[in-house]
């Protein structure tokens, strides 16, 4: 759990790959649950912890969508009322299965 969320904040400049399911929730639930700790305790501390984590949280947001094969736009509608909801679902989409390809492997 722990190596997946530190992978996640390390890679915080990658927009490029993908990210499962497991790294991303629990990333996403490391994120909320610091993000309700520190507001407790102090709510412009909130704040600024909140724009610290918003960079990796979109990195890895991207890369959630884009291994559920939807495009990373769709967090914009994150910014309309109730967009959360379709993110959400697009978040917990498993992969795509991939096509089985028909090409025979060459011999050369």
């Amino acid at each position: 759990m722990l190596q997946s969320v530190w992978g996640s904040l390390q890679n915080f400049d990658d927009f490029s790959g993908r990210a499962t399911r497991y790294e991303f929730w629990w990333f996403f639930v490391l994120f909320v649950l610091v993000l309700g700790l520190v507001e407790f305790i102090h709510p412009v501390l909130m704040s600024m912890v909140a724009i610290v984590l918003l960079l990796p949280f979109l990195a890895v947001s991207t890369r959630r969508l884009r291994d559920a094969g939807q495009s990373p736009w769709w967090q914009l509608m994150m910014l309309v009322p109730f967009g959360i909801l379709l993110v959400m679902y697009y978040w917990a989409m498993p992969r795509p299965e991939e096509p089985p390809t028909t090409e025979q492997p060459s011999n050369q």
